[in-house]
């Protein structure tokens, strides 16, 4: 963990102070090459087809964390406020799974003691589809970083607000925004995903 917090910081520092990674280079980069940045559609339970996008869901997240990165590193204001943009990140990223899942044919609901109920995201994790999806390196990234039996527990975490703010750092956003990239890195046709 130490390590690679620490690789980041640094290839995340370094693009960012030589402007190889900032707001519009990383918005750019899901739009044009990742299936969040394309128009999905969804039937509601009205029976009206809505399409949507992932990254009017991500982008205002994204601008929050390069606005405090500026604010940081160019006025030199510490301590850094990562809240808004680390919250609504983690939140999403079980929402971008449940989608892909969905879109992947997997299973997304299920059936607990006569409830029907939408799969927590430990449970997404472990479907059959899901794994064959997902790379080991990438399954294992999901589940250290959101789920509370391997790693950081951030869903948990953050919807539960468990989290205080000296604890709403750098590595713990940067690890959301690779572990979203690396959802992203897997395209969606129709109904087919392929890594």
């Amino acid at each position: 963990q130490l390590y690679l917090s620490q690789q980041l910081q640094l290839i995340f520092y370094y693009g960012y102070t030589h402007d190889k990674i900032n707001y519009r280079s990383l918005v750019s980069y899901i739009k044009q090459r990742t299936w969040m940045g394309k128009n999905l559609s969804r039937i509601n339970s009205g029976g009206e087809k809505q399409t949507y996008n992932w990254l009017s869901l991500l982008g205002p997240a994204i601008l929050e964390l390069f606005s405090a990165l500026e604010v940081s590193f160019k006025l030199g204001k510490k301590p850094i406020n990562l809240v808004l943009a680390l919250d609504s990140l983690t939140l999403k990223f079980e929402g971008l799974l449940r989608d892909f899942s969905r879109l992947a044919g997997a299973e997304t609901i299920i059936n607990a003691k006569n409830i029907i109920r939408e799969m927590f995201i430990e449970e997404l994790l472990e479907t059959k589809q899901i794994q064959e999806f997902f790379s080991e390196d990438d399954r294992m990234l999901f589940r250290y970083v959101f789920v509370s039996k391997y790693g950081l527990n951030l869903r948990n975490q953050i919807a539960h607000c468990f989290l205080r703010p000296r604890q709403y750092d750098i590595d713990k956003v940067l690890l959301v925004l690779v572990a979203i990239l690396r959802l992203g890195k897997y395209t969606i046709n129709t109904n087919n995903v392929v890594a």
